[in-house]
């Protein structure tokens, strides 16, 4: 992170890999001694394959922070989630126990 922003670009594959709606970026800002300040930050949706992150205060500028991207895979099908119909009645059941 440079003046308080950090472009991140993914791999070319990743638009083409996973579908739009439903991404996710987690960004933890991470400290190296007990001392440092920590800038809250905050994160754009991911954009033609790239996001941004900035800090949200002038704690620190440079801060240092880890980033995960979450996303459905678009090159198969939408996975069901099916349940029985007598599912919620049978975990009534076993918790009025």
């Amino acid at each position: 992170m440079v003046n308080g922003r950090a472009e991140i670009k993914l791999p070319e594959y990743f638009e083409g890999l996973t579908r739009k709606e439903g991404r996710t970026v987690l960004v933890t800002p991470k400290f190296e001694t007990e001392d440092e300040k920590i800038s809250k930050l905050i994160t754009s949706p991911v954009v033609n394959g790239k996001f941004t992150i900035w800090a949200v205060d002038d704690n620190n500028f440079s801060q240092k922070f880890y980033w995960e991207v979450k996303a459905v895979r678009a090159d198969i099908p939408k996975l069901k989630v099916e349940e029985p119909a007598d599912s919620f009645e049978k975990l009534l059941k076993i918790t009025e126990q």
